[in-house]
């Protein structure tokens, strides 16, 4: 984990137009309380959660992943990329 001086650029300027989806779609699913991979399932609604605001989140979730579950990446997302969400 570095900041913008060291890496010279942010994570997201690093990807092509279905990696940026990719991340965005990672750190939605983490908010949503799951885990940032696109092979594991979306987390069921938090007790907490409004109905609207998880109904909203996941219908953006849908929209961002339904046109790169057809892509192929090479690599997997990695984990650094999300420490600041997970701790």
């Amino acid at each position: 984990m570095a900041c913008k001086g060291c890496h010279s650029s942010y994570a997201s300027r690093q990807r092509d137009h279905n990696g940026r989806k990719r991340l965005a779609a990672g750190k939605l699913r983490l908010s949503l309380g799951g885990l940032p991979s696109l092979t594991e399932a979306i987390a069921p609604k938090a007790q907490w959660k409004h109905h609207t605001t998880y109904f909203k989140a996941r219908k953006q979730l849908d929209n961002l992943e339904t046109p790169i579950k057809t892509h192929r990446f090479k690599k997997s997302l990695s984990t650094q990329l999300f420490a600041y969400s997970i701790g």
